[in-house]
């Protein structure tokens, strides 16, 4: 585990290293604050959220509007669809549910850094004007862009795992990655 000056992140033997906590938790087991896609501020009511609708760079959030790199600033940003694939991958990481927790255990298969791992909370998301599905569901902003109105996300919960789009109006958590 290693730390920039604030925040911590482990190297999971991947392209990147991930945070060990969400943007706007005190703990890897908080769920944090949820952000619309592309928004800089926490999200307190769905109906009310703003989404970036702005000019994206190849597809991806533009570092200007990245809460990760806005917040925390450095290296930090949210991770891309690829980089998420690359975590979900079984190849590369074991994912073990922790029921107690309420989240996963991600840990690395990768040699030489299997007695690495991150924990991602099933934090739930913010969708019209309250918390839906915290402890069972874990929603998480990936930085694609999906349409006008939807962007890529992962979404897991005990039984599954998989990449989606869904309305960029929604708050979800952000789980940053470094360089």
């Amino acid at each position: 585990m290693n730390t920039d000056t604030i925040h911590t992140f482990v190297d999971l033997g991947l392209s990147v290293k991930w945070a060990t906590t969400n943007v706007g938790a005190a703990s890897e087991t908080e769920g944090g604050a949820y952000y619309g896609w592309g928004t800089l501020e926490p999200q307190n009511n769905q109906n009310t959220c703003f989404y970036y609708n702005g000019m994206l760079d190849h597809g991806h959030l533009p570092m200007s509007q990245d809460v990760a790199r806005q917040c925390w600033g450095g290296e930090w940003r949210i991770p891309t669809e690829a980089e998420w694939q690359e975590l979900l991958n079984e190849e590369n990481c074991l994912w073990t549910w922790d029921e107690e927790k309420r989240g996963y255990t991600v840990q690395s298969k990768k040699p030489g850094y299997t007695d690495r791992s991150i924990f991602l909370p099933a934090a739930g998301m913010l969708s019209y004007g309250g918390t839906y599905n915290a402890g069972n569901y874990g929603y998480y902003w990936t930085s694609d862009f999906y349409d006008q109105y939807r962007a890529r996300f992962v979404l897991f919960e005990k039984s599954f795992k998989l990449v989606g789009d869904h309305a960029r109006v929604y708050g979800d958590a952000i789980r940053p990655v470094c360089e």
